[in-house]
């Protein structure tokens, strides 16, 4: 009751007009609806609403100052239970009785079980109307979520304001520089950079926001356990200036509950409002593939998730301005989880032939040939391909993530741990498979010119993506035998491989004659990149580790003095 008294008059069913006016004057400079006041019984029960329309129409009629308030009111007040918001059947026909019954409601009185007044909300807050000429965008967090999206509103007519504390990486954005590779951003970017739909900062300036997208980064540590440190902080800052009707929505990578028990109570004791009435938040993740963002922002459907009913609505209908299709979730936390679902499945897929090419090894077998034996024309299976080893950003946390839950609320290990465990050993089948060719040839380590072919975490589709790239794990393992390690990349420079610990091709020596490439991602241009490296007239032998299958009908792979190798296969 206390809050509300900040926001509109409350006064008891015995007072008189003039008692009225007197408290309507006096709280008339700090009332967020001056003019207007409610009218409580002993038990605080709503009997009754005053307006401005009340008053005037009471002078008019020449009222006595004297008069009980009861003899001005509204009796019949348009109020709605808390409960009702929550349920979908009963805010669409209230939402269809107000619109029919008055359009000039400023306010509804909120209600609990017993009556009374709990809060008051506006009516465009259950009518939420996004428009794109009023509300604007922003989005806390560049990075490739946060860039792609910021673009694909643009494109979608909205304006939208980018927040980074990245100063140099806002330079480089604002040049059109990217630290992302997607076909069509940076033409996109410096589009709408020039038309003023897309700005730039990295201070929180967006007062006149309307929606907050939080895309922060939550890496984890060795435990799977991530660091919300950057979430929290955005959503503190976020809070200090949210408004009513606004919406809060995270598409970064968290635990089951976080959006409830951490980022909900953040907001709240912050802002001062109540989440579900007077300002929304959901959560909607980001579940495109790198290198096809742009499109898949488009194509997939978006998943949503709100800490209420009214917050998923609200949220839904947001969405569904710059997406195909909208799927709600039961509760937030439904949201939350399928985000970890869908990246903690197919680390599971991925791990299944992992380890079949792990066996494969003992027998000698080509996993893919084996695998293609297996799917074909047997519909029930669609078995992938074998790697070595599983990397980028999200298929090495968000399986963590997932464990860990499945840890706290079932008391045991997850499949996702075991699969993590596998397609980690899976980043030494290359190195095994050298190790073995050196063993075959009486060769040391030390003796080969050896070149990683393939250094962005994956090939297809195209990415400069090295985040928790295998073929750096790989760098690190084979540095204890041989520091000289060459780095093969179509989609890196020079500067970019060096930077990474590779040396270049350039610098070759020809005083070692035996050669390797390790092929560990999948780039069609690999086999390209293979052939410009060699030189049959200075090499004495050539060991090719054919991570993906790449090889599989090259010339390359016939060549007189190629050692050919494959996951679970040698020929050799």
């Amino acid at each position: 009751m206390k809050n509300l008294q900040n926001k509109i008059c409350i006064v008891s069913e015995q007072i008189s007009f003039q008692e009225l006016l007197d408290k309507l004057n006096n709280i008339s400079n700090r009332a967020k609806y001056p003019g207007s006041a409610l009218v409580v019984n002993k038990s605080n029960q709503l009997i009754g609403i005053i307006t401005n329309g009340d008053i005037r129409r009471a002078i008019a009629k020449g009222k006595n100052m004297k008069t009980n308030v009861l003899e001005i009111c509204n009796t019949t007040p348009i109020s709605i239970n808390e409960n009702e918001i929550w349920s979908n059947k009963s805010f669409e026909k209230n939402i269809n009785n107000w619109n029919r019954k008055s359009k000039k409601i400023d306010f509804i009185p909120v209600l609990d079980s017993n009556k009374k007044i709990i809060n008051i909300i506006t009516n465009h807050a259950l009518i939420k109307d996004w428009d794109k000429n009023k509300d604007k965008v922003a989005i806390y967090g560049l990075g490739y979520v946060g860039i792609t999206l910021a673009v694909h509103l643009a494109r979608n007519g909205w304006k939208v304001e980018g927040i980074d504390s990245n100063e140099k990486l806002l330079k480089n954005l604002e040049k059109g520089n990217l630290h992302v590779f997607e076909p069509g951003l940076k033409e996109l970017l410096l589009k709408y950079l020039k038309s003023g739909e897309i700005k730039l900062n990295h201070t929180n300036n967006s007062l006149d926001a309307s929606v907050h997208i939080i895309a922060v980064g939550t890496p984890v540590n060795l435990k799977g356990e991530p660091n919300l440190e950057a979430v929290e902080k955005v959503t503190s800052l976020i809070s200090k200036n949210l408004k009513e009707g606004d919406l809060v929505t995270l598409r970064s990578t968290v635990p089951v509950e976080t959006s409830r028990n951490k980022i909900s109570k953040i907001i709240e004791k912050q802002s001062k409002l109540k989440i579900g009435l007077e300002i929304f938040l959901a959560f909607t993740p980001e579940r495109t593939v790198e290198g096809a963002a742009l499109k898949e922002l488009s194509k997939l459907p978006q998943i949503v998730g709100g800490l209420t009913d009214n917050c998923c609505k609200v949220a839904a209908e947001f969405f569904s301005q710059i997406s195909s299709s909208i799927l709600k979730t039961d509760n937030i936390e439904a949201a939350e989880l399928i985000k970890l679902v869908n990246n903690s499945y197919r680390d599971l897929n991925f791990a299944f032939s992992n380890e079949l090419g792990i066996l494969a090894t003992q027998y000698n077998l080509n996993t893919f040939k084996l695998i293609d034996a297996a799917n074909i024309g047997y519909e029930r299976n669609n078995i992938p391909y074998p790697s070595p080893g599983v990397g980028g950003y999200c298929l090495t946390k968000d399986p963590l993530i997932y464990s860990n839950a499945i840890k706290n609320k079932l008391n045991r290990n997850s499949l996702s741990v075991f699969g993590r465990e596998i397609n980690s050993e899976a980043i030494n089948l290359p190195i095994n498979s050298l190790k073995n060719y050196c063993k075959k040839f009486n060769f040391k380590f030390s003796d080969l010119a050896i070149f990683i072919v393939g250094i962005t975490f994956k090939g297809i589709p195209e990415t400069k993506d090295c985040r928790s790239s295998t073929s750096l794990s790989i760098l690190k393992i084979l540095h204890e035998y041989n520091k000289g390690i060459f780095g093969l990349d179509y989609m890196l420079n020079d500067f970019e491989i060096e930077q990474l610990g590779f040396s270049l091709p350039n610098k070759f020596s020809e005083n070692s004659k035996n050669k390797a490439f390790l092929v560990i991602n999948n780039h069609p241009q690999n086999i390209n990149l293979i052939r410009e490296n060699i030189k049959n007239e200075i090499s004495d032998s050539i060991f090719v580790f054919d991570g993906w299958n790449l090889l599989a009908d090259s010339d390359i792979r016939y060549f007189e003095k190629v050692r050919y190798s494959s996951i679970g296969y040698s020929e050799f």
